[in-house]
C-alpha cells in the first residue's frame, strides 16, 4: 500500500497496481468455485455470462451494495406503457461508486404470458434485475474476466 493525498487533510492507504492485482485474482478464484457450483450463470453460445447474483457477490467483496433509485414507466407517442427502465446506484460505505440504468419491455420473454398488472411487475423486476448487473458489470468486469466469464 501507499499512500496518497485525497485533499490537503487527508491522507489514505491505496493499494498499488500489483495488489490490486492480487485482489482481484483472488476474488475470481472464489467467485469461480462459488459460480460452478451453484451455477450462477447463463450458458449463451458457448460463453458463460454472470446471473445478478454474481455480480452481487463480485460487489460484497469489496463492500459495495446495490441501491433502486428509481422505477419508470416508458411510454409511447399514444401514451400508453409500453416497457420500464430502472436505475440503480452502487454503494460503499454510503458513498456512490456506480450506476446503470436498463429497461424492459412489456413484449420481452418475462413478460409473456402474463396478463394486467402482472405482465408490468415482471417488466419492472426484470428492468431492476438488469440496472443491477450492468452497474456491477461497469465497476467489476476485469474480476468476472479473470475468472473465464464474459
Amino acid at each position: 500500500m501507499t499512500l496518497a493525498r485525497r485533499d490537503d487533510t487527508d491522507l489514505t492507504l491505496v493499494p498499488t497496481a500489483a495488489e490490486v492485482v492480487a485482489i482481484q485474482t483472488e476474488w475470481s478464484k472464489e467467485l469461480m468455485a462459488v459460480v460452478e457450483k451453484q451455477h450462477l450463470f447463463a450458458d449463451i453460445q458457448g460463453k458463460k455470462y454472470l446471473n445478478v447474483e454474481a455480480w452481487e457477490m463480485i460487489g460484497h467483496f469489496d463492500q459495495t451494495f446495490a441501491s433502486t433509485l428509481l422505477v419508470e414507466a416508458v411510454h409511447d407517442h399514444q401514451n400508453n406503457i409500453i416497457a420500464y427502465s430502472a436505475a440503480v446506484r452502487l454503494l460503499k460505505g454510503g458513498v456512490e461508486v456506480g450506476g446503470a440504468q436498463m429497461s424492459c419491455g412489456l413484449d420481452e420473454f418475462v413478460c409473456q404470458g402474463k396478463q394486467g398488472w402482472a405482465q408490468h411487475v415482471a417488466a419492472q423486476s426484470m428492468a431492476q434485475t438488469r440496472a443491477t448487473s450492468k452497474a456491477y458489470r461497469l465497476k467489476y468486469a476485469g474480476v468476472a474476466r479473470m475468472g473465464g466469464y464474459e
